[in-house]
C-alpha cells in the first residue's frame, strides 16, 4: 500500500513542471517578477481558477500541457518584505489527472497585483473567477464559465457553451459556435458572428448584436439595443430606457422599450413591438405586424401579413398592407397609401386618408373609417363591389361647412336634429358587396375613383 502511494505522488510531481521563477527585480517603484508552471495534460481536461485577482488571459493552442505565467508587482519597502508578501499572496496549484486547479488566497493584499497568461489545449474546459480584473479567452473547444466582479470579458473563437458575467464591465463575444449566456450590471454587451442561441442582459449599458444564427433574448435597463443580420426562430429584445434598431432579421420578433424609438429596416417574419414614449418606424415586414406606442408616430413602409398599429398620441402612416389593416390613434392623422384586405381606421382628433387596392381572391374588402373631428378621404378602385354608408354629424348646423362628395353615385340626405345636422350618403357600387362605413363629426367625406389597383 505504501508503495502505491509513493508511485502516485511521484506521478503527480512528474506531471507538474515548475519552471524556475525569475529573480525579483526592483523597477524603482515596485518589486516585479514572474512565476511559470506547466502541467502535462490531454485534451478534454479542465482549468479551474478560483478566488483570483487581476487580469487573466487564456489562449488555446495545439499542445498537450497547461502553461501558466503569473507576472506580479509588489509594493514593499524592501526585497525581504516583498518576498514575504509574495509567499502570502501567490496562488496555489493542484493537478488531478487532466484537471488543473489554481486557487488564490482568501485575503488579498493591496500591495500585490498580478496578471495571468495561460496557454491550454484547444479542446479544454475553463472555469475562471476573479474579483478584480479583465478576462480574455480565445481559441477553445469546450465549456467556458467566466466571472469577474470588476472588469471586462472578451471571448472569441470558441466552440462550446459559454457562461460569462461581470458586475462592472463590458462583454465582447466574437466568432462563437454554441450557446451563450452573458450578464453585466454596468457595461455594454457586443456580440458578433454567433452561431447558436444567445441570452444577454445588462443593467446599465447598450447591446449590439451582429450576425446571429440562432434564437436571441436580450435585455437592458438603461441603454440602446441594435441587432443586425439575425436568423432564428425567435428574437426578443427589451429595454427600459433606450432605442431599438433592427436590420435584416429573419425570425419572429418581439421587442419593447419604455422610453425610446423603435426603427426596423427589414423583418422577414411576424413582428410585435411596443414603446411607451417614442416613435416607430418599420420599412418592411414579411409576416404580421402588431405595433403600439403610447406617445409617438408610427410609420410602416410595407407589410405582407395582417397589420395592427395603434398610438395614443401621434400620426400613423402605412405604405402598403398586403392583408387586413387596423389603425387607431387618439390624437393624430392616419394615412394609408395602399391596403389589399379590409381596413379599420379610427382617430379621435385627426384626418384619415386611405387607398383601397384591388386584388382577386380577397374575401374581405370591407372598410371602416371613423373620426371625431376630421376629414375622411377614400380612394376606391373601379372594380370594387361595395355597399356604402357615409355619415357626418354637424354639431352646430348654423355653421355648416361639411358635406359628402363621391365619384360613385350616392343618395345624400340632410336630417336636422335640434341644433345638430346629420348628413348621410348611401349607395351600391357595382351592384353591392362588402360594407364601406365612413363616419365623422364636423368634417368632410370624399370618395374618389382610381384606375387600376
Amino acid at each position: 500500500m505504501k508503495r502505491s502511494i509513493q508511485i502516485i505522488l511521484i506521478a503527480l510531481i512528474a506531471s507538474a513542471v515548475v519552471i524556475p521563477q525569475s529573480k525579483m527585480k526592483y523597477d524603482g517603484t515596485r518589486y516585479t517578477g514572474e512565476i511559470v508552471k506547466k502541467f502535462d495534460v490531454q485534451s478534454g481536461g479542465s482549468l479551474d481558477m478560483r478566488n483570483m485577482t487581476g487580469d487573466i488571459t487564456v489562449v488555446g493552442e495545439q499542445r498537450n500541457d497547461v502553461e501558466i505565467q503569473e507576472k506580479y508587482r509588489i509594493d514593499a519597502y524592501s526585497e525581504s518584505a516583498a518576498g514575504k508578501i509574495l509567499q502570502d499572496e501567490k496562488a496555489n496549484y493542484l493537478q488531478k489527472g487532466n484537471n488543473v486547479t489554481v486557487e488564490g488566497t482568501d485575503h488579498h493584499s493591496r500591495r500585490y497585483d498580478s496578471k495571468f497568461n495561460v496557454k491550454i489545449p484547444v479542446a479544454f474546459n475553463v472555469i475562471i473567477k476573479t474579483s478584480g480584473g479583465d478576462l480574455s479567452l480565445d481559441n477553445m473547444q469546450g465549456r467556458a464559465n467566466m466571472h469577474t466582479s470588476g472588469g471586462d470579458i472578451e471571448i472569441s473563437d470558441v466552440k462550446g457553451e459559454i457562461n460569462g458575467s461581470t458586475s462592472g464591465g463590458d462583454i465582447t463575444v466574437d466568432r462563437i459556435v454554441g450557446v451563450t449566456k452573458v450578464t453585466t450590471s454596468g457595461g455594454d454587451i457586443k456580440i458578433q458572428h454567433h452561431n447558436g442561441n444567445l441570452w444577454g442582459k445588462t443593467s446599465g449599458g447598450d447591446i449590439n448584436v451582429n450576425d446571429l444564427k440562432g434564437d436571441g433574448d436580450v435585455f437592458t435597463s438603461g441603454g440602446d439595443i441594435d441587432i443586425q443580420a439575425a436568423v432564428g426562430k425567435i428574437l426578443n429584445a427589451r429595454t427600459s430606457g433606450g432605442n431599438i434598431g433592427l436590420i435584416n432579421i429573419d425570425a419572429i420578433v418581439d421587442v419593447s422599450t419604455s422610453g425610446g424609438d423603435i426603427v426596423a429596416d427589414e423583418v422577414k417574419k411576424d413582428f410585435k413591438l411596443s414603446t411607451s414614449g417614442g416613435d416607430i418606424e418599420i420599412k418592411k415586414v414579411g409576416g404580421k405586424v402588431d405595433a403600439h406606442t403610447s406617445g409617438g408616430d408610427i410609420y410602416v413602409g410595407e407589410v405582407f401579413g395582417f397589420c395592427k398599429v395603434s398610438t395614443s398620441g401621434g400620426d400613423i402612416e402605412v405604405g402598403k398592407a398586403g392583408k387586413d389593416l387596423v389603425a387607431t390613434t387618439s390624437g393624430g392623422d392616419i394615412v394609408i397609401l395602399g391596403v389589399v384586405g379590409s381596413l379599420n381606421a379610427r382617430t379621435s382628433g385627426g384626418n384619415i386618408e386611405a387607398r383601397k387596392l384591388y386584388a382577386s381572391g380577397v374575401t374581405d374588402n370591407s372598410i371602416t373609417m371613423a373620426s371625431s373631428g376630421g376629414d375622411l378621404m377614400l380612394y376606391l378602385p373601379l372594380k370594387i363591389k361595395a355597399v356604402v354608408s357615409a355619415e357626418i354629424e354637424v354639431t352646430h348646423r348654423r355653421d355648416v361647412d361639411s358635406d359628402i362628395n363621391s365619384d360613385f353615385p350616392l343618395t345624400i340626405n340632410k336630417i336636422e336634429k335640434g341644433s345638430r345636422l346629420l348628413i348621410t350618403g348611401h349607395g351600391l357600387i357595382n351592384g353591392g358587396g362588402d360594407d364601406i362605413k365612413l363616419n365623422t363629426s364636423d368634417g368632410n367625406i370624399r370618395i374618389r375613383k382610381i384606375n387600376g389597383n
